[in-house]
Protein backbone atom coordinates (compact mmCIF):
# COMPACT_ATOMS: atom_id res chain seq x y z
CA UNK A 1 0.00 0.00 0.00
CA UNK A 2 2.80 2.29 0.88
CA UNK A 3 4.87 2.13 -2.06
CA UNK A 4 1.92 1.89 -4.47
CA UNK A 5 0.78 5.62 -2.80
CA UNK A 6 4.06 6.73 -3.38
CA UNK A 7 4.30 5.53 -6.75
CA UNK A 8 1.58 7.03 -7.40
CA UNK A 9 2.21 10.57 -6.01
CA UNK A 10 5.71 10.10 -7.90
CA UNK A 11 3.83 10.20 -11.35
CA UNK A 12 1.89 12.97 -10.29
CA UNK A 13 5.38 15.58 -9.37
CA UNK A 14 7.09 14.19 -12.43
CA UNK A 15 4.73 14.94 -14.84
CA UNK A 16 4.20 18.50 -12.72
CA UNK A 17 7.66 19.62 -13.09
CA UNK A 18 8.22 19.35 -17.02
CA UNK A 19 11.67 19.06 -16.25
CA UNK A 20 14.57 16.81 -16.13
CA UNK A 21 15.53 15.00 -13.22
CA UNK A 22 19.24 15.07 -11.90
CA UNK A 23 21.35 14.76 -8.95
CA UNK A 24 23.42 18.21 -9.24
CA UNK A 25 21.23 19.68 -7.40
CA UNK A 26 19.78 17.12 -5.06
CA UNK A 27 22.38 15.93 -3.09
CA UNK A 28 21.32 16.36 0.23
CA UNK A 29 18.27 16.50 2.32
CA UNK A 30 17.66 17.03 5.98
CA UNK A 31 14.28 16.15 7.33
CA UNK A 32 14.02 15.81 11.66
CA UNK A 33 10.64 14.51 11.47
CA UNK A 34 8.73 11.15 10.40
CA UNK A 35 8.33 11.65 6.99
CA UNK A 36 4.96 11.44 5.12
CA UNK A 37 4.42 9.24 2.15
CA UNK A 38 4.68 12.39 0.17
CA UNK A 39 7.89 13.98 2.12
CA UNK A 40 9.59 10.09 1.41
CA UNK A 41 8.91 10.41 -2.56
CA UNK A 42 10.10 13.57 -2.33
CA UNK A 43 13.38 12.86 -0.14
CA UNK A 44 13.83 9.43 -2.38
CA UNK A 45 15.55 11.43 -5.06
CA UNK A 46 18.50 12.87 -3.04
CA UNK A 47 21.66 10.72 -3.16
CA UNK A 48 21.62 11.67 1.30
CA UNK A 49 19.11 12.18 3.46
CA UNK A 50 19.71 12.69 6.91
CA UNK A 51 17.25 12.61 9.43
CA UNK A 52 17.19 13.45 13.23
CA UNK A 53 15.43 10.05 14.44
CA UNK A 54 15.31 6.39 13.48
CA UNK A 55 13.05 6.08 10.45
CA UNK A 56 11.24 2.83 10.07
CA UNK A 57 11.71 -0.11 8.18
CA UNK A 58 8.93 0.47 5.46
CA UNK A 59 10.58 3.47 5.09
CA UNK A 60 14.35 2.75 4.95
CA UNK A 61 13.42 0.02 2.56
CA UNK A 62 11.90 2.75 0.50
CA UNK A 63 14.35 4.79 0.22
CA UNK A 64 16.99 2.49 0.17
CA UNK A 65 15.79 0.86 -2.87
CA UNK A 66 15.61 4.54 -4.31
CA UNK A 67 19.86 4.58 -3.95
CA UNK A 68 19.58 6.74 -1.08
CA UNK A 69 22.42 6.97 1.71
CA UNK A 70 20.91 7.33 5.03
CA UNK A 71 22.55 9.32 7.42
CA UNK A 72 21.56 9.89 11.77
CA UNK A 73 21.94 13.32 13.68
CA UNK A 74 24.38 13.35 16.23
CA UNK A 75 25.38 16.02 18.53
CA UNK A 76 29.21 15.10 18.01
CA UNK A 77 31.10 17.32 21.53
CA UNK A 78 28.39 15.84 23.89
CA UNK A 79 24.67 14.59 24.32
CA UNK A 80 21.58 15.15 26.82
CA UNK A 81 21.90 12.25 29.48
CA UNK A 82 18.76 11.22 31.85
CA UNK A 83 19.44 10.04 35.04
CA UNK A 84 16.20 7.39 34.54
CA UNK A 85 17.49 6.31 31.22
CA UNK A 86 18.80 2.67 32.33
CA UNK A 87 17.18 1.38 29.37
CA UNK A 88 19.57 3.13 26.88
CA UNK A 89 22.27 0.69 27.10
CA UNK A 90 24.35 3.12 25.95
CA UNK A 91 23.54 6.49 27.60
CA UNK A 92 24.09 3.87 30.70
CA UNK A 93 27.32 3.46 29.91
CA UNK A 94 28.01 7.29 30.04
CA UNK A 95 26.70 7.75 33.17
CA UNK A 96 28.64 4.63 34.56
CA UNK A 97 32.03 6.47 32.80
CA UNK A 98 30.81 9.72 33.92
CA UNK A 99 34.24 10.73 35.89
CA UNK A 100 36.19 9.40 32.77
CA UNK A 101 34.36 9.92 29.59
CA UNK A 102 32.88 13.15 30.48
CA UNK A 103 34.82 16.48 31.19
CA UNK A 104 31.44 18.41 33.13
CA UNK A 105 31.28 15.66 35.51
CA UNK A 106 30.40 17.71 38.40
CA UNK A 107 27.09 18.05 39.78
CA UNK A 108 28.07 21.70 40.25
CA UNK A 109 29.61 22.39 36.74
CA UNK A 110 27.65 25.03 34.77
CA UNK A 111 25.24 23.29 32.20
CA UNK A 112 25.20 25.55 28.96
CA UNK A 113 22.63 24.56 27.42
CA UNK A 114 19.92 24.35 30.40
CA UNK A 115 18.57 21.11 31.79
CA UNK A 116 15.90 20.05 29.24
CA UNK A 117 13.67 17.11 30.78
CA UNK A 118 15.07 16.64 33.89
CA UNK A 119 18.27 16.35 31.32
CA UNK A 120 21.62 17.68 31.76
CA UNK A 121 24.32 17.95 28.96
CA UNK A 122 27.13 16.04 29.20
CA UNK A 123 30.40 17.01 27.31
CA UNK A 124 32.90 14.41 26.32
CA UNK A 125 36.24 13.82 27.03
CA UNK A 126 37.37 11.54 24.04
CA UNK A 127 39.75 9.86 25.87
CA UNK A 128 40.86 6.03 23.99
CA UNK A 129 38.45 3.80 25.68
CA UNK A 130 35.31 6.33 25.25
CA UNK A 131 36.67 6.71 21.03
CA UNK A 132 36.34 2.67 21.20
CA UNK A 133 33.12 2.76 22.65
CA UNK A 134 31.46 5.37 20.82
CA UNK A 135 32.11 3.82 17.36
CA UNK A 136 30.69 0.28 18.59
CA UNK A 137 27.50 1.74 19.54
CA UNK A 138 27.45 3.82 16.14
CA UNK A 139 28.44 0.99 14.36
CA UNK A 140 25.35 -0.81 16.21
CA UNK A 141 23.24 1.80 15.41
CA UNK A 142 23.82 1.67 12.05
CA UNK A 143 23.90 -2.47 11.33
CA UNK A 144 20.20 -2.11 13.67
CA UNK A 145 18.56 0.67 11.96
CA UNK A 146 20.39 0.18 7.97
CA UNK A 147 21.55 3.62 7.77
CA UNK A 148 25.12 4.49 6.31
CA UNK A 149 26.69 7.18 8.02
CA UNK A 150 26.48 10.06 10.85
CA UNK A 151 25.85 13.59 10.49
CA UNK A 152 27.92 15.20 13.28
CA UNK A 153 26.72 18.59 14.44
CA UNK A 154 28.90 21.08 16.37
CA UNK A 155 31.95 19.78 14.31
CA UNK A 156 34.42 22.63 15.74
CA UNK A 157 36.51 20.88 18.46
CA UNK A 158 38.07 23.69 20.85
CA UNK A 159 36.60 26.49 18.97
CA UNK A 160 33.87 25.44 20.77
CA UNK A 161 35.52 26.66 24.32
CA UNK A 162 36.38 29.51 22.58
CA UNK A 163 32.47 30.60 23.76
CA UNK A 164 32.59 32.35 27.05
CA UNK A 165 29.26 30.20 27.87
CA UNK A 166 31.89 27.04 27.54
CA UNK A 167 35.24 28.20 28.13
CA UNK A 168 35.47 26.08 31.95
CA UNK A 169 35.46 23.44 29.91
CA UNK A 170 38.73 23.91 28.58
CA UNK A 171 40.03 24.29 31.88
CA UNK A 172 38.53 21.63 33.22
CA UNK A 173 39.85 18.64 30.03
CA UNK A 174 43.30 19.87 31.02
CA UNK A 175 43.32 19.66 34.51
CA UNK A 176 41.76 16.11 33.91
CA UNK A 177 43.30 15.19 30.73
CA UNK A 178 46.56 16.86 31.00
CA UNK A 179 48.13 13.97 28.51
CA UNK A 180 45.50 14.12 25.39
CA UNK A 181 45.62 17.05 23.12
CA UNK A 182 41.24 17.53 22.94
CA UNK A 183 41.30 17.75 18.86
CA UNK A 184 43.31 15.07 18.09
CA UNK A 185 41.43 13.03 19.76
CA UNK A 186 38.25 13.94 17.90
CA UNK A 187 40.31 13.74 15.04
CA UNK A 188 41.14 10.21 15.96
CA UNK A 189 37.26 9.59 16.36
CA UNK A 190 36.64 10.52 13.12
CA UNK A 191 39.81 8.79 11.08
CA UNK A 192 38.36 5.45 13.34
CA UNK A 193 35.38 6.17 11.70
CA UNK A 194 36.13 6.58 8.13
CA UNK A 195 38.20 3.31 8.16
CA UNK A 196 35.13 1.17 9.12
CA UNK A 197 33.41 2.94 6.00
CA UNK A 198 31.04 5.07 7.33
CA UNK A 199 29.76 8.28 5.79
CA UNK A 200 30.71 11.37 7.91
CA UNK A 201 29.19 14.85 7.21
CA UNK A 202 30.07 17.83 9.55
CA UNK A 203 28.40 20.60 10.96
CA UNK A 204 31.51 23.02 10.28
CA UNK A 205 34.12 20.77 10.42
CA UNK A 206 35.82 23.62 8.64
CA UNK A 207 36.36 25.36 11.96
CA UNK A 208 38.65 22.88 13.39
CA UNK A 209 42.59 23.21 13.71
CA UNK A 210 43.27 23.90 9.98
CA UNK A 211 40.06 22.18 9.25
CA UNK A 212 41.59 18.95 10.06
CA UNK A 213 38.23 17.00 11.17
CA UNK A 214 37.29 17.55 7.46
CA UNK A 215 40.42 15.48 6.44
CA UNK A 216 38.14 12.50 7.22
CA UNK A 217 34.38 13.80 6.45
CA UNK A 218 32.84 13.18 2.86
CA UNK A 219 30.60 16.57 3.95
CA UNK A 220 31.11 19.38 5.36
CA UNK A 221 28.11 21.94 6.27
CA UNK A 222 27.16 25.32 6.46
CA UNK A 223 24.06 26.46 8.10
CA UNK A 224 22.13 29.87 8.03
CA UNK A 225 24.77 31.22 5.02
CA UNK A 226 22.41 32.31 2.07
CA UNK A 227 18.38 32.66 3.96
CA UNK A 228 17.24 31.58 7.71
CA UNK A 229 14.49 31.45 9.37
CA UNK A 230 15.19 33.95 12.13
CA UNK A 231 12.45 35.14 14.43
CA UNK A 232 13.78 38.71 15.38
CA UNK A 233 11.34 40.78 13.36
CA UNK A 234 7.54 39.73 12.79
CA UNK A 235 4.23 41.71 11.75
CA UNK A 236 1.29 41.19 13.73
CA UNK A 237 -2.01 40.86 11.70
CA UNK A 238 -5.58 41.00 12.52
CA UNK A 239 -7.55 38.25 11.16
CA UNK A 240 -11.70 38.62 10.28
CA UNK A 241 -12.35 37.02 13.84
CA UNK A 242 -11.06 39.71 15.87
CA UNK A 243 -8.15 37.33 16.55
CA UNK A 244 -4.05 38.42 15.49
CA UNK A 245 -1.22 36.25 14.50
CA UNK A 246 2.41 37.23 14.03
CA UNK A 247 3.70 36.01 10.94
CA UNK A 248 7.56 35.68 10.21
CA UNK A 249 9.27 36.06 6.75
CA UNK A 250 12.54 34.70 5.31
CA UNK A 251 15.80 36.25 6.47
CA UNK A 252 18.45 36.74 3.35
CA UNK A 253 21.88 37.83 3.12
CA UNK A 254 23.06 39.95 1.08
CA UNK A 255 24.85 38.15 -2.28
CA UNK A 256 28.12 40.05 -1.88
CA UNK A 257 28.59 38.88 1.69
CA UNK A 258 27.28 35.69 0.72
CA UNK A 259 29.71 34.87 -1.92
CA UNK A 260 32.11 35.86 -0.15
CA UNK A 261 31.44 33.97 2.86
CA UNK A 262 30.85 30.88 1.03
CA UNK A 263 34.12 30.48 -0.80
CA UNK A 264 36.38 31.63 2.43
CA UNK A 265 34.68 28.27 4.13
CA UNK A 266 35.06 26.08 1.26
CA UNK A 267 38.20 27.37 0.72
CA UNK A 268 39.15 26.33 4.04
CA UNK A 269 37.13 22.54 4.12
CA UNK A 270 39.10 21.78 0.77
CA UNK A 271 42.16 22.76 2.01
CA UNK A 272 42.14 19.71 4.23
CA UNK A 273 40.44 17.64 2.15
CA UNK A 274 39.82 18.62 -1.97
CA UNK A 275 37.58 15.87 -2.36
CA UNK A 276 35.19 17.03 0.04
CA UNK A 277 31.36 18.00 -0.58
CA UNK A 278 30.39 21.59 0.49
CA UNK A 279 26.53 22.22 1.94
CA UNK A 280 25.39 25.20 2.81
CA UNK A 281 22.08 24.59 4.54
CA UNK A 282 19.27 27.06 4.84
CA UNK A 283 15.92 27.67 6.61
CA UNK A 284 12.86 29.41 5.39
CA UNK A 285 9.59 30.49 6.87
CA UNK A 286 6.66 30.75 4.55
CA UNK A 287 6.01 32.39 1.95
CA UNK A 288 2.99 35.04 2.20
CA UNK A 289 1.63 37.44 -0.34
CA UNK A 290 0.83 40.87 0.35
CA UNK A 291 -2.52 41.09 2.38
CA UNK A 292 -2.96 37.06 1.84
CA UNK A 293 -1.75 35.24 4.86
CA UNK A 294 -1.77 31.78 3.27
CA UNK A 295 1.32 29.82 3.90
CA UNK A 296 2.86 28.89 1.13
CA UNK A 297 6.49 27.34 -0.03
CA UNK A 298 8.86 30.23 -0.06
CA UNK A 299 10.15 29.51 -3.93
CA UNK A 300 12.09 32.47 -3.97
CA UNK A 301 14.13 31.72 -1.06
CA UNK A 302 14.94 28.13 -1.52
CA UNK A 303 15.86 29.41 -5.28
CA UNK A 304 18.45 32.07 -4.41
CA UNK A 305 19.89 29.85 -1.98
CA UNK A 306 20.26 26.69 -4.56
CA UNK A 307 21.80 29.94 -7.31
CA UNK A 308 24.00 30.84 -5.25
CA UNK A 309 25.85 27.51 -4.18
CA UNK A 310 26.06 26.85 -7.83
CA UNK A 311 27.98 30.14 -8.34
CA UNK A 312 30.58 28.21 -5.82
CA UNK A 313 30.50 24.66 -6.84
CA UNK A 314 28.50 23.57 -3.85
CA UNK A 315 25.24 22.22 -2.44
CA UNK A 316 22.33 24.03 -1.16
CA UNK A 317 19.12 22.56 1.00
CA UNK A 318 16.75 24.53 2.51
CA UNK A 319 14.90 23.30 5.49
CA UNK A 320 11.39 24.48 6.50
CA UNK A 321 11.00 25.33 10.42
CA UNK A 322 13.26 23.24 13.50
CA UNK A 323 14.33 21.62 10.30
CA UNK A 324 11.44 20.25 8.75
CA UNK A 325 10.08 19.73 5.31
CA UNK A 326 6.98 21.83 6.21
CA UNK A 327 7.22 24.44 3.48
CA UNK A 328 10.15 23.36 1.99
CA UNK A 329 9.37 20.68 -0.55
CA UNK A 330 10.13 21.90 -4.16
CA UNK A 331 11.07 20.96 -7.78
CA UNK A 332 13.26 23.12 -8.24
CA UNK A 333 16.15 20.76 -6.94
CA UNK A 334 15.37 18.29 -9.85
CA UNK A 335 16.39 20.73 -12.79
CA UNK A 336 18.51 19.75 -14.81
CA UNK A 337 21.47 22.76 -15.61
CA UNK A 338 23.88 20.48 -17.34
CA UNK A 339 27.79 20.83 -16.72
CA UNK A 340 29.33 24.30 -15.51
CA UNK A 341 31.22 25.76 -18.61
CA UNK A 342 33.67 28.20 -16.25
CA UNK A 343 33.66 30.12 -13.07
CA UNK A 344 30.91 32.62 -12.27
CA UNK A 345 31.65 36.42 -13.40
CA UNK A 346 30.55 39.56 -12.59
CA UNK A 347 28.66 42.14 -14.21
CA UNK A 348 27.50 45.32 -13.57
CA UNK A 349 23.57 45.93 -15.02
CA UNK A 350 23.12 50.09 -14.36
CA UNK A 351 24.41 50.40 -10.55
CA UNK A 352 23.79 47.12 -9.19
CA UNK A 353 26.03 44.20 -9.43
CA UNK A 354 25.11 40.45 -11.39
CA UNK A 355 26.49 37.14 -10.61
CA UNK A 356 26.30 35.16 -13.39
CA UNK A 357 27.27 31.09 -14.16
CA UNK A 358 26.83 29.25 -17.32
CA UNK A 359 26.09 25.58 -18.14
CA UNK A 360 25.60 23.54 -20.74
CA UNK A 361 21.56 23.65 -19.85
CA UNK A 362 21.18 26.75 -19.20
CA UNK A 363 22.67 30.04 -17.07
CA UNK A 364 22.17 31.02 -13.42
CA UNK A 365 21.82 34.55 -12.00
CA UNK A 366 21.95 36.49 -8.90
CA UNK A 367 21.62 39.86 -8.39
CA UNK A 368 19.83 42.80 -6.12
CA UNK A 369 16.29 43.61 -6.82
CA UNK A 370 15.58 45.78 -10.14
CA UNK A 371 18.82 44.14 -12.06
CA UNK A 372 18.36 43.94 -15.43
CA UNK A 373 20.49 41.64 -17.21
CA UNK A 374 21.10 40.49 -20.61
CA UNK A 375 23.10 37.02 -21.89
CA UNK A 376 23.92 35.29 -25.09
CA UNK A 377 21.34 33.10 -26.10
CA UNK A 378 23.50 30.79 -27.95
CA UNK A 379 21.33 30.32 -30.70
CA UNK A 380 18.33 29.34 -28.17
CA UNK A 381 14.84 30.96 -29.49
CA UNK A 382 13.44 30.09 -26.21
CA UNK A 383 14.17 29.43 -22.61
CA UNK A 384 12.38 28.93 -19.25
CA UNK A 385 12.46 31.67 -16.13
CA UNK A 386 12.09 28.39 -13.18
CA UNK A 387 11.38 31.41 -11.02
CA UNK A 388 8.98 33.03 -13.01
CA UNK A 389 7.63 29.66 -14.33
CA UNK A 390 7.24 30.53 -17.67
CA UNK A 391 8.76 30.71 -21.38
CA UNK A 392 11.04 34.06 -22.36
CA UNK A 393 11.99 34.68 -26.26
CA UNK A 394 15.38 35.77 -27.47
CA UNK A 395 15.83 39.14 -29.16
CA UNK A 396 18.41 40.15 -31.43
CA UNK A 397 20.60 37.08 -30.09
CA UNK A 398 20.28 37.97 -25.83
CA UNK A 399 18.13 36.50 -23.11
CA UNK A 400 16.45 39.92 -21.19
CA UNK A 401 16.85 38.51 -17.26
CA UNK A 402 14.66 40.88 -15.12
CA UNK A 403 15.52 39.96 -11.22
CA UNK A 404 12.63 41.73 -9.53
CA UNK A 405 11.89 40.40 -6.15
CA UNK A 406 8.29 38.90 -5.03
CA UNK A 407 7.33 41.72 -2.69
CA UNK A 408 6.76 40.44 1.42
CA UNK A 409 4.43 41.26 4.09
CA UNK A 410 6.97 43.92 4.97
CA UNK A 411 6.87 45.49 1.88
CA UNK A 412 10.62 44.94 1.30
CA UNK A 413 12.19 43.40 -1.83
CA UNK A 414 15.04 40.95 -1.34
CA UNK A 415 18.14 39.75 -3.27
CA UNK A 416 17.42 37.22 -6.81
CA UNK A 417 18.28 33.79 -7.68
CA UNK A 418 17.29 32.62 -11.53
CA UNK A 419 17.86 29.75 -13.22
CA UNK A 420 17.38 30.07 -16.81
CA UNK A 421 16.96 26.93 -18.76
CA UNK A 422 17.77 26.09 -22.22
CA UNK A 423 16.11 22.42 -22.51
CA UNK A 424 12.92 21.67 -19.94
CA UNK A 425 10.50 20.26 -21.98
Amino acid sequence: MLLSLIERILFFIVISLQVAFADNLSYIAFDYYYPTDEDLVFLSNFRYVVTGNFLGEKEVTFLKEKGVKLLYYEWLPAEYVCAEETNNSWKRKILNNVNRWVIDDSPTDPDPMGRKYGCRDYFFSFTDDFIEERIKNIIHNLKKNRYDGVFFDWATGSKIFEQEEYSFLHEKFRKKFPELDYDKQIEKFLRMLKEKGIIIALNRGFRSKKAAFDKWADIDVAESVFTTDSTAFGKKFFLKEGKSVTLYETTYEDPDVAISIARNFIRKAKSSNPSIAFLFLNYAFPYYEKNTYIPAIDDQAILYAISLSLLVDSFSFTAGKDVSLKFAKSEFYFLDLGKPLGKYRVRKAGKRKVWLREFSNGIVAVGYHGAVVEVNSYGHKMAYDVLEGKEILSRNGKFIIPLYSRPYLNSNFQPVGKIILWKWR
